[in-house]
Parts: structure tokens; C-alpha cells; sequence
């Protein structure tokens, strides 16, 4: 665990400034979704870099999953601003198992997300129980959440290889067949699969044209957070104020 915490990323760090500087001289817009190191803690973090290399939004996973809570902290009320303006619309992003949560992707909904970001680790085809943790269900996730939010979703995933898995130390678990991940896959505002998935264990670069305009064809049909919401009835309550530790009085 020590070599893992080390190998950790901050985000104040010499090797984050080459990364945005490598944004910058690429001119695009990154999020990115790393394992970050914070004094003593770890988090299960995502940087949103824009085109000039400057990070424009940061957030941590609110809840790490199962025994991902061994490891890594929570991320607080700041971390519930997921969505961030840029040139090419209003980006959100979500780590892994934030897609399952609804009252988080309707928190993300009510920031009129344009593109979502779903940054999950390399998943896998289970043999038996546990489907909701298979690559195919990881999609759907991030698939029903395109649909809600009326929003193209960029799935991005990790892969495993079998050099990968003997440098991780990662044992022969019955439910984890390699290769690992590789599901990446772009969503339309209506859920229609836009691009072909890349197969398990790939890696490479996946391409769609879009046109935000469609984010309105979807919405006259299904806004949840407009005309098909009732306030009156169901509303979500959202914690604006980071907690601290520590209150100077």
C-alpha cells in the first residue's frame, strides 16, 4: 500500500503541471480521473483541465465503493459541482459507482450537463453473481444516465492486460478474467449508442461528431428536472457548505 501511496498523484505536483502543460499544447479539454494523494489521505479524484492547461473544476468520489473505503477518503459538498462551462458546453463527470446513485445524477442534471465524462476502472464479464459490477452493466449506468439527462456520455474506462495484472500484484480471482475494460463507448441524448465498442482490454481513441441541438429534441420529451419533475411532490435537497475538521472560532 505504501508503493500504491506514493504512486499516488497530487494535484499541486511537478508531474500534474507536465500534464497540463501537455493539454495546453494539445488544445483540448481533459477530465481526468486518477487516484490523488492529499497530505495523508487518498481520493478517488477527477480534474477537469481546460484548453489554456488550467484546472477549472475538481472533484473527489463521495463515496468510495465496498472495499474501496479501505483506501480512499470521501469527497465532500465541494465535490457536489460536477459540471463545469467550457468552449465546447457544459462538461459533468462521475467516478464508477457515482452512476448508480440517482440523487446524484439528478444533482448533476439540475447543472444542465451538455457532455458527461463516466470515468470507470476496468471492468469485467462475471461468471456468476454480481452482474451490476460486469463491463456491460457499468455501460448501462452510464447509458440510463445519457437518457435522464438528456446529454452525450463519453464512457471511459481503464484497461488490464496481463503485464498490467503481474505488475499490480493483482491475484487469479475467479471473477476477474482477463482482459479487463476496454468498454469505452459515446452515448447520444436519447441513449442510442453513437460509436462501437473498442473490445476488452483495448486501447485507443474513440470519435463522434455531436450537436448539442439534439440535447433539445431529447428534453422535449423527457426533462426531469423541468417539465417531467413535480417539486411540489419530490425535490432533492443538496449541501452546499463543505464540512471541516477543524472550526476556528
Amino acid at each position: 500500500m505504501n508503493e500504491y501511496f506514493q504512486n499516488s498523484l497530487e494535484k499541486e505536483s511537478e508531474e500534474m503541471e507536465r500534464i497540463k502543460a501537455a493539454v495546453r499544447e494539445a488544445g483540448a479539454f481533459i477530465v481526468l480521473g486518477y487516484s490523488e494523494r492529499y497530505k495523508g489521505s487518498l481520493y478517488i479524484a477527477q480534474s477537469f483541465i481546460d484548453p489554456t492547461g488550467t484546472i477549472v473544476l475538481h472533484r473527489r468520489k463521495i463515496k468510495p465503493t465496498h472495499v474501496e473505503r479501505a483506501y480512499w477518503g470521501e469527497g465532500q459538498a465541494e465535490s457536489l459541482q460536477v459540471v463545469t462551462p467550457s468552449v465546447f458546453g457544459n462538461i459533468g463527470g462521475l467516478n464508477c459507482w457515482e452512476h448508480s446513485q440517482p440523487l446524484l445524477r439528478y444533482n448533476e442534471y439540475s447543472q444542465d450537463v451538455d457532455i458527461h465524462v463516466a470515468s470507470w476502472p476496468h471492468m469485467w464479464k462475471v461468471p456468476s453473481w454480481g452482474y451490476h459490477n460486469s463491463d456491460e452493466a457499468s455501460s448501462r449506468f452510464s447509458q440510463v444516465l445519457a437518457m435522464e439527462g438528456a446529454c452525450y456520455v463519453m464512457v471511459c474506462t481503464q484497461i488490464v492486460t496481463e503485464e498490467g495484472k503481474a505488475r499490480s500484484n493483482i491475484p487469479d480471482f475467479e471473477w476477474m478474467k482477463l482482459p479487463g475494460g476496454g468498454f469505452a463507448v459515446i452515448y447520444g441524448p436519447d441513449g442510442n449508442p453513437l460509436t462501437e465498442s473498442l473490445g476488452a482490454g483495448k486501447e485507443g481513441i474513440i470519435y463522434s461528431d455531436i450537436d448539442l441541438r439534439n440535447r433539445t429534441k431529447a428534453k422535449q420529451s423527457l426533462d426531469v428536472v423541468g417539465h417531467y419533475s413535480r417539486p411540489d411532490l419530490l425535490s432533492l435537497q443538496v449541501t452546499a457548505e463543505a464540512a471541516s475538521p477543524v472550526q476556528l472560532k
